[in-house]
Order: structure tokens, then C-alpha cells, then sequence
């Protein structure tokens, strides 16, 4: 049986609950309810700013409202 320490649970559960929010965004971005506004470059990683209704930000879209523009920018 393995011993773990209550760092090793706590870094877990943080993993768990990284990996969860992942999946949910992933979701909401193929499912067009929200969009990738910026990403930002930092020292050993990147990060993305989102928006959409869900964030109180509206949705970026296409001009003439074109569906297959709006997915492939997406």
C-alpha cells in the first residue's frame, strides 16, 4: 500500500480540478459559447483570455455573420 502525504492529496486534487476545467472549456469553445479573445505569451507558458455570454463579454463573430468563418476562426 502506498503512503501518501497530505501535499501529495491536496497537489492531486488541484490536478483533478485543472483537468476538469480544461474539459469544460474545451466543451464551451467547440460548442461556440464563448471565443478566444487574446492570447498572451509569458515566460514557460501561454495563456488565453475567453469571452462570450457566459462570461458577461459578447461573442466575436464574423461580419456577414458567415457560419463557416466564425469556426474556422474559432
Amino acid at each position: 500500500m502506498e503512503w501518501k502525504s497530505g501535499f501529495d492529496k491536496e497537489r492531486e486534487l488541484i490536478f483533478a480540478i485543472q483537468r476538469d476545467l480544461d474539459v469544460v472549456t474545451a466543451i464551451l469553445l467547440l460548442t461556440g459559447q464563448i471565443t478566444i479573445i487574446g492570447v498572451f505569451v509569458t515566460p514557460g507558458a501561454f495563456r488565453v483570455s475567453v469571452g462570450g455570454p457566459i462570461t458577461g463579454t459578447s461573442r466575436i463573430e464574423g461580419k456577414d455573420g458567415n457560419v463557416g468563418i466564425n469556426i474556422i476562426r474559432d
